[in-house]
């Protein structure tokens, strides 16, 4: 699922980020500005994405980071420790 494009700015599917993928993930999807699905960031992760603008929605599990300086419009969930 998804594009494997790097010059194409919309990746069609979901993306899971754990701290082992992380470094994959946003070389993969160093130029893109949509995702459609939704960006799972998981505990400890770190996702930095400086041409994203729009994602179905963003999911930030604990002591993840996440930097998404363009993102214009989202469905934002943070879990914080319970």
């Amino acid at each position: 699922m998804g594009n494997k494009n790097k010059s194409l700015k919309i990746y069609e599917g979901d993306i899971q980020i754990t701290k082992e993928n992380s470094k994959e993930w946003e070389k993969k999807l160093e130029y893109t500005e949509i995702i459609t699905g939704y960006v799972d960031i998981r505990e400890n992760a770190k996702a930095n994405f400086p041409n994203l603008k729009q994602s179905g929605s963003v999911d930030i599990q604990e002591n993840a980071k996440a930097n998404f300086p363009k993102l214009e419009a989202v469905r934002l969930c943070i879990y914080p420790r319970e």
